[in-house]
């Protein structure tokens, strides 16, 4: 454990303050050391957030700091690599990386209360500030990735991962990554190289339960945080166990499980669905404000279903859309790379009553960006095939319908269109040229 004094100076103007000027803390005590105020005062207050780093070899890093009041305490940032920190001008400083994470494996150990919040940072603060109270906004530069260049032999290693409070910071688009559960059970995250699975950057230990990581927050120096705190947002228990003849077999606690350790090595579909608008959020008073990034995982060309509107199952188990259908909404669905894809801009009157566009009534304002689409995935839409038009707007395509010009969904990474064929279900596909 290293606690990264500079780092928490920067962090705090007031806290810098009293040190320089040996002045009294809150609790009446003068501290010589930020490391003296964090143990004695720091890490039993909320909002102040500790600072724990590494090197450029391979570090073992973990951090302390209790539960406060019920409120969840102070949250501890995890870095394996360290930093240097300079001023620039008076109001303002640098932090530098003193390493990228190229050839050094980390581990990054999270404390155990239940109750406490751990970021993990696959990411790197890179950049120069001037807010001494945030940061995650820079007014230059922003944040680096760190563990690429090595393959699989640099990488984080997170261990005591809280699945409802911690996060997983990474930097840049959600779409730069693969994701995956490996035969081993862990969650593993690759940056992309162009090949396969691409560069290992982290590898987060399950020992029981799997967790369903998805994109949460995204911060103004190019980061964004992966956790389970949306809890209907990402892999659809319910559906997973109805679309795959489950139902009664497995109970949908245990779904992603089935689906981690069998499910997806059998050929069984993976459903990945949006949290509809208002969807509580754990560890937060917050909800889900409708706007979804869900990314798929599986194995060996299983089939998976990512639909950004939210899909559940009443008492009578049949299929209820989120309300809106996707109206005043605009979401990100990210394929897997080892997955054969099936991206929901409809559903099908085997579902419902009578099939349903989502997407419809807010023009151009409410649509679903598809990512990472390739020649094995197809997208879905209700209705016929005359309802739609088909735009190339440079490498990607827009899909509107006819009547109205309502764009309800824009396929990046595309070339001109192989094939529509319609289904029994009053719906269709629709397979695009990469």
């Amino acid at each position: 454990m290293t606690f990264n004094e500079a780092l928490y100076k920067a962090a705090y103007a007031a806290i810098d303050n009293l040190i320089a000027n040996g002045l009294p803390a809150p609790d009446g005590v003068v501290y010589t050391s930020a490391l003296n105020y964090y143990n004695g005062y720091g890490k039993n207050q909320s909002g102040q957030e500790g600072f724990f780093t590494g090197s450029s070899s391979n570090n073992t890093i973990s951090g302390s700091g209790t539960e406060v009041n019920g409120n969840g305490g102070i949250d501890v940032d995890l870095y394996g690599i360290g930093y240097t920190i300079t001023n620039v001008t008076a109001t303002s400083f640098k932090i530098t990386p003193t390493s990228i994470g190229i050839g050094e494996i980390d581990t990054l150990v999270g404390r155990t209360d239940p109750n406490v919040e751990d970021g993990f940072f696959l990411s790197a603060l890179n950049g120069t500030f001037t807010d001494r109270s945030n940061l995650n906004n820079p007014v230059s530069g922003g944040s680096q990735a760190l563990y690429v260049g090595k393959g699989n032999r640099d990488y984080g290693f997170i261990q005591n991962f809280t699945s409802n409070k911690d996060y997983v910071s990474l930097s840049g688009p959600v779409n730069s990554y693969n994701y995956l559960y490996d035969s081993d059970g862990n969650f593993k995250i690759y940056k992309k190289t162009g090949t396969g699975k691409g560069d290992l950057v982290g590898i987060v230990e399950v020992t029981d339960q799997p967790f369903d990581l998805q994109a949460r927050r995204f911060l103004n120096d190019g980061t964004f945080r992966l956790s389970a705190r949306v809890l209907r947002r990402g892999f659809n228990e319910e559906l997973y166990l109805k679309l795959n003849g489950l139902e009664g077999e497995i109970e949908p606690s245990n779904a992603l499980a089935d689906y981690v350790s069998d499910g997806q090595f059998d050929g069984l579909k993976g459903i990945f669905t949006g949290a509809e608008k208002g969807s509580p959020t754990s560890a937060s008073s917050s909800t889900a404000d409708g706007n979804d990034t869900v990314f798929s995982y599986g194995a060996n060309n299983n089939k998976t279903i990512l639909s950004g509107v939210g899909l559940a199952l009443d008492t009578e188990k049949n299929l209820v859309v989120e309300s809106g259908a996707g109206a005043n909404q605009v979401d990100i669905l990210i394929g897997a790379f080892n997955t054969k894809d099936e991206f929901w801009l409809g559903v099908g009157d085997d579902l419902l009553n009578s099939s349903q566009s989502f997407y419809v009534g807010g023009g151009s304002a409410d649509y679903a960006t598809i990512q990472n689409y390739q020649e094995k995935d197809r997208v879905i839409l209700a209705g016929d095939i005359l309802d739609y038009s088909f735009t190339q707007m440079g490498s990607s395509i827009q899909i509107s319908t006819v009547m109205g010009g309502d764009l309800i969904g824009i396929v990046e990474g595309v070339n001109g269109i192989l094939s529509m064929n319609a289904l029994a279900n009053d719906t269709f596909t629709v397979k695009f040229d990469v």
